[in-house]
């Protein structure tokens, strides 16, 4: 049975479901209000576009859930098709009627008796293959017809849920919770005996795993249901079925991390096509190897092959102009393009067995067009994936046909939201287990105040004969401490989804939530006063005592301790969905012995109560030489402790443990659902900017906030979103969710933690006085710290207000001491820092000596395999060289020569000038986080870390991020240091922390762009300075952004060009009424001399998820990395002649979806699956080499090439670079690299020895696996050296064999490789 479509309320959510059908659009009209489970109708409707083809319609059950209101004196449609072939309604009086149109005429079926009022009830409508239908109400059938018939074809057409079409009926009043429809009638009764199967198996499950809850769902469906997701995540890694996929054995303690994406090797199913036409034709004879070289890797020559005449096409320009000089000019001229070529085969017919031309002139018009873009191409299908991955940072996947865990840990990393397995087969030893690390934390204890002690607080001192009383009196009683800070909640498990065909066996499990955090310790409670001192006693003139003196004052008792804070709440358990082929459940899950851990963590512990105060020291007796009666006070007792704090409220909620099962059909289906991978934080303040990745996401698509807000979005150019947080966002845990504009399908949620924001503090902080401050997102139940130390709060106006009692002042508290203040939710969320404002300044907290680090920008870095992984995260880079379908092992290695390149630095001959944006990420990501004292590290001791942090200046989110910034030129000015501003005001936290970027600036940069990238630079801002009479930062009404003038202002930098410097400074000033700045340190840094400013923050730039440029399933996969090696320049053009790259002197992008690359001189991001013409222009005497990696796998290397100021060379690539040709204006030497990735192998040639001549083409025609070539060799005889090589990425075995062949004049070189496993190739010259 299948779903053909449902519509459903679950959590509040409407959640449509497609099924088998193309399409379910849907609309709400009216009031339809949404309850945890259903939806609430009242004189409104959701209409829905359908299409049900008619063999759906032989036998079907259309289910609906509902509850009336009322059932009595109005005809209220429940359900109805605009056509009318059905309609279901409640009459008059109450009774449910289903109407049918079949070849039989309208049939009715109607219930004998009313519907239930008030009450849920389940409508189910039966029509069985043999022609019977029913009408079924809450299990029991109460009409039939054995004669339905036929049902007419419903095609495509509008449904009504709670409405008429035509008005003969009233809206339904009341709530549906579910409306569906499957391709097979199964009855009520049926269903009842499933049921009982699934209870008595529910219970042996139980049993079995000792555990209190277990849901088996029998209904398919909700599997199929389920699979969507991980077929999403198997079409996103390229995985048609898990049969593509071998085994995966994993050994050991295996840490799981978020983003994580371990994946079986992948068997190849590719056709041996090229393989076998390369043993066909190393064994051929000559004739037969210019037939299998034509039919199959066509070129220009092959016309001589056909015999087609050789007149000129008039649409193909002369390229050739021969002077003097004999120098070739070269011509691109205009064609009329295509996007892709046709494929070779389209070329070609059969005639009674005989392969022949279909088109000569296509034939011709395809080989001679100089436009790559009239090429044809090899490949079939050739595909251009786009977006983002569906795998996010806080989801792990592990998929393979056959995965191994005997005796394995997997330990799942807290961040971990979501463990997914899938595979046709899992097996377990008895000792493998599925665990995860619990982060823990500590809750500050209360800090000592000094006021609490008790008053009076007297002299002990023996007093004189002057004083009234004559005993001393008894000192005051201490004040009680106050109860220690709540706990934090423990952390919830990560999930587990198991998905497996065949599972024989199972590890066990342990996602217990993590026990709730423990209470802080209580107030110490005040001391008592100490007791007055006795007088002295009267002494008779001669010297003996007349009047004994007063005895010393009690000391006053201490107070007592504040009891302990309450312990956090225990943390939920992992839930654990568990999916299996249908049948194989029972034996799967009780045929063995495992353990099975799911419960809630346990309430944290109560904090410990606090000492009570010592009690205050008793008074001096009034004793002297003569009188000697008294006795000195009693010192007070001292304050009991305070009382343990009480266990956390409760424990967390046990996990669910679902079990599915699923159909070979539900297997095999490829589906889609929209998706969010990951964010760029998960912890944010009101009103902050996330980056979202996920699917393919479009500006039309709606971003959910909390159920009911939509979010302010921007696309961004690597096809991110970017969505801003609402200004007045409360604290707490919130869900994120899109909803896709082309089906209104939603999203999976997300959850994004909302932290308490502090604003600027105006005010001293008065001993004993009570203090307000403002934010936003505090939570009741919230503590102010005090340099780190607790006190309790009371929270107001929504969450906006907070106010507190200053505790007094003793040795760590002194008054005028400067004191940082944060705001910490009961849920642990952590405010930024604030300190005591200084008028005409907005600062954050940052100290020479402390903050900034000690060492001047180095020009040496220290790039290793290992920064590598750090830039790009390991995660990645595994995909991406060890993974050898899935990642791009060439496109990797040859990336990470550049990025060897550039990060060594200009010191070591590398390209970086510095490593100025590390540098200030470091101290902002230090300064938020540890707040360690940096600046006595040593650059030896940090200059790899920084080398790793340098490099995400070359990730795909700095490149297209940076071009953008510098195309706003001027504009980006204002809008960069209000940013700051904004932030400063608002409040910094590690995540938002500002980086100050110099760039180039404009929409087409001059010839110095790269000559400006050596000054460009990244600062750290940290004091925002205004002049006299200044009102300072000002907050716009929204809160987005401030209004106040920026004129005279200006900001403070740390500038690791001058590190130990703290007189650095950019001053802004109007001019013409545009804002501009000064640098005082580097006057060239001006707009008029081509520098922008930028700004990223310290999460998007250091802390977030980066991509490198062409990276594939975990990264954008829709872009080439060109890079040149100068001397020279690259000119690029696409078919319908639009630029990029640098002409003339002038950098363009008119390409859509190009981009030069910030930082990369001759580096080019350029669009993925275009024919495209690459024009290398010498710039001096010398030898360039040129890399082109794409992201299916490919890679052309043109290297060692000779070069003259203003020579040019040109390159042209067809769609799916199978056709190459080369063009130069004068003969030299060749050398080129050509790599794939295929099955598990990395294949490369290299060929040394051909010639570019001056008035021929090389043209070059590649098979997609590489097993048959063939190169054109123009003009001259040439000895030519061929060198291939294979590497098993799984094995790390690299083989490589190298021949050598003479290759004839106007000959052909064809590369056969019979066998790449035993490197068995032929090199042949064969001659035209």
């Amino acid at each position: 049975m299948e779903n053909l479509f449902s519509f459903k309320v679950k959590e509040g959510q409407i959640l449509p479901d497609t099924g088998t059908l193309k399409s379910l659009n849907w609309k709400t009209v009216g009031n339809v209000g949404l309850e945890e489970t259903a939806m609430k109708l009242s004189d409104s409707h959701v209409d829905m576009e359908l299409e049900i083809p008619d063999d759906q319609l032989t036998e079907f059950t259309l289910t609906l859930e509902l509850t009336p209101d009322q059932v009595n004196g109005n005809k209220q449609m429940i359900f109805e098709s605009e056509g009318k072939p059905i309609s279901v309604y409640l009459d008059p009086n109450g009774n449910l009627v289903s109407e049918i149109e079949s070849d039989q005429g309208m049939k009715t079926l109607m219930s004998s008796e009313p519907m239930p009022e008030g009450r849920s009830s389940t409508i189910r409508i039966l029509k069985y293959a043999n022609g019977l239908a029913e009408l079924e109400v809450n299990g029991k059938v109460m009409a039939s017809d054995a004669n339905m018939g036929k049902i007419n074809n419903w095609g495509k057409q509008q449904f009504r849920l709670g409405g008429s079409f035509n008005g003969s009926a009233s809206s339904f009043q009341g709530s549906i919770a579910k409306v569906e429809m499957e391709n097979e009638a199964i009855s009520s009764s049926l269903m009842q005996e499933k049921a009982k199967e699934v209870k008595i198996l529910s219970e042996k499950i139980k049993s079995v795993l000792d555990i209190q809850n277990a849901r088996i769902y029998i209904d398919f469906n909700e599997g199929r249901s389920h699979l969507k997701r991980i077929k999403q995540v198997m079409q996103s890694l390229g995985i048609k079925s898990i049969d593509d996929l071998g085994t995966l054995k994993l050994e050991g303690n295996k840490s799981i991390k978020p983003g994580d994406v371990l994946i079986g090797k992948k068997k190849y199913n590719m056709e041996d096509v090229w393989h076998n036409w390369a043993v066909t034709f190393n064994s051929a004879s000559i004739t037969s190897k210019v037939d299998i070289l034509n039919n199959n890797l066509g070129n220009a020559k092959s016309f001589n092959h056909f015999e087609i005449k050789k007149t000129r096409v008039p649409s193909i320009p002369d390229i050739l102009n021969r002077g003097g000089t004999r120098r070739r000019g070269l011509n691109l001229g205009s064609t009329n393009p295509r996007s892709t070529g046709i494929n070779l085969k389209d070329l070609f017919k059969e005639t009674d067995g005989k392969v022949e031309l279909a088109n000569k002139t296509d034939f011709k018009k395809s080989f001679e067009a100089i436009n790559p873009a009239l090429w044809p191409t090899l490949t079939e299908g050739f595909h251009v994936m786009g977006g983002p991955a569906v795998i996010g940072q806080r989801e792990t996947v592990i998929i393979a046909k056959k995965i191994d865990l005997t005796n394995v840990h997997l330990e799942v990393s807290a961040d971990v939201e979501t463990l997914t397995i899938y595979a046709e087969e899992l097996i377990c030893g008895p000792d493998a287990w599925i665990i995860w690390k619990r982060p823990g934390g500590f809750t500050p204890a209360r800090t000592d105040d000094p006021y609490l002690n008790g008053l009076p607080n007297y002299d002990r001192s023996k007093r004189s004969r002057d004083h009234n009383n004559h005993t001393g009196r008894q000192g005051g009683r201490g004040n009680d401490g106050i109860a220690g800070q709540n706990g934090a909640a423990g952390r919830n498990a990560p999930n587990l989804k198991l998905w497996v065909k065949d599972l024989k066996n199972l590890p066990n499990i342990d996602l217990n939530g993590e026990n709730g955090i423990q209470g802080g310790q209580g107030q110490r409670g005040g001391n008592g006063g100490n007791g007055e001192g006795g007088r002295y006693g009267l002494v008779w003139f001669w010297g003996s005592c007349h009047i004994e003196g007063g005895n010393g004052g009690r000391g006053g008792d201490g107070g007592n301790g504040g009891n302990g804070g309450m312990g956090g709440v225990g943390g939920n358990a992992g839930n654990i969905s568990i999916g299996v082929l249908t049948g194989t459940l029972e034996q799967s899950v009780t045929n063995q012995r495992f353990k099975w851990k799911n419960q809630g963590g346990q309430a944290g512990f109560g904090g410990p109560g606090a000492d009570g105060g010592d009690g205050g020291i008793g008074g001096i007796a009034g004793n002297g030489e003569d009188c000697k009666g008294a006795r000195n006070g009693d010192s007070g007792a001292k304050g009991q402790r305070g009382y343990d704090g009480p266990l956390g409220q409760y424990n967390g909620q046990d996990g669910e443990n679902e079990f599915f099962q699923f159909t070979q059909a539900d297997w095999d289906e490829q589906m889609t659902l929209p998706f969010i991978t990951s964010a760029s934080t998960y912890e944010v303040f009101p009103g902050d900017k996330i980056i979202l990745k996920g699917n393919i996401f479009t500006n039309a698509d709606t971003f959910i906030y909390d159920g009911n807000v939509s979010l302010e979005k921007k696309l961004l150019p690597d096809g991110t979103m970017e969505v801003t947080m609402p200004a007045d966002a409360k604290g707490g845990s919130k869900l994120i969710y899109f909803k896709r504009a082309s089906d209104n399908v939603e999203s999976n949620r997300i959850i994004i933690r909302i932290k308490p924001q502090l604003d600027e503090f105006a005010n001293g902080l008065i001993p004993g006085s009570v203090v307000e401050v403002t934010g936003k997102a505090f939570l009741d139940g919230a503590a102010i710290l005090i340099n780190g130390q607790s006190l309790p709060t009371t929270v107001s106006n929504g969450g906006t207000k907070l106010s507190f009692t200053m505790v007094g002042v003793d040795a760590g508290m002194q008054v005028g001491v400067e004191k940082s203040l944060q705001v910490q939710n009961p849920d642990g969320m952590l405010s930024n820092t604030r300190v005591a404002k200084v008028k005409g300044v907005l600062e954050i907290r940052f100290k020479y000596g402390h903050n900034n680090l000690g060492f001047h920008n180095p020009d040496i870095g220290k790039p290793s395999w290992d920064t590598f992984k750090a830039t790009f995260g390991s995660s990645e880079v595994w995909h991406e060289t060890i993974d050898p379908i899935f990642g791009h092992p060439i496109l990797t290695a040859a990336f990470y020569a550049f990025y060897h390149y550039f990060l060594k630095g200009k010191g070591d001959g590398g390209l970086a000038t510095g490593f100025c944006t590390s540098m200030s990420a470091k101290v902002a990501d230090n300064m938020f986080n540890e707040n360690k004292n940096i600046s006595t590290i040593q650059e030896a001791d940090i200059i790899t870390e920084l080398t790793g942090i340098h490099g995400k200046l070359l990730s795909k989110e700095s490149l297209l991020y940076f071009h953008d910034c510098g195309k706003r030129a001027g504009k980006n000015i204002e809008t960069t240091i209000r940013q700051i501003e904004t932030t400063f005001l608002k409040g910094c936290d590690r995540n938002n922390s500002p980086l100050l970027f110099f760039i180039p600036s404009g929409e087409v940069w001059d010839s110095g762009y790269y000559d400006k990238l050596s000054d460009s630079h990244c600062i750290f801002p940290y004091k925002f300075i205004y002049p006299d009479n200044h009102p300072g930062a000002q907050l716009s009404a929204d809160g987005k952004t401030t209004v106040n003038s920026l004129d005279g202002v200006q900001l403070k930098v740390w500038d690791c060009n001058h590190h130990d410097e703290d007189d650095c400074f950019l001053s802004f000033y109007l001019e013409n009424g545009e804002l501009r700045y000064k640098y005082d340190k580097k006057p060239g840094f001006t707009l008029s001399n081509g520098i922008t400013i930028a700004m990223m923050s310290n999460g998007a730039y250091n802390l977030a998820d980066h991509d490198m440029p062409f990276s594939g399933p975990l990264g954008l996969s829709t872009f080439v990395l060109d890079f040149l090696l100068s001397p020279a320049d690259i000119e690029i053009t696409d078919a319908e002649g639009r630029k990029t790259g640098n002409f003339d002197g002038k950098l363009y992008s008119d390409i859509p979806n190009s981009h030069p690359c910030y930082l990369i001189p001759g580096a080019y991001l350029l669009p993925f699956g275009q024919s495209l013409t690459r024009n290398i222009k010498g710039t001096a005497n010398g030898i360039y080499t040129y890399n082109s990696i794409m992201p299916d796998g490919a890679m052309i290397k043109l290297e060692n090439i000779e070069t003259k100021k203003d020579e040019r060379d040109i390159l042209m690539v067809n769609a799916d670079a199978t056709q190459i040709r080369l063009k130069s204006q004068r003969n030299k030497p060749l050398g080129l690299t050509f790599s794939r990735v295929i099955e598990n192998e990395i294949r490369s040639i290299s060929i040394k020895g051909l010639q570019l001549h001056e008035t021929e083409d090389v043209d070059m025609t590649l098979a997609p696996d590489l097993s048959f070539c063939r190169f054109a060799n123009p003009k001259i005889m040439s000895e030519v050296t061929v060198e291939a090589t294979v590497v098993d990425a799984t094995k790390a075995i690299k083989s490589k064999l190298m021949k050598s062949i003479q290759v004839q004049a106007n000959a052909d070189l064809v590369f056969a490789m019979s066998n790449w496993k035993d490197m068995n190739f032929q090199l042949d010259s064969i001659a035209y």
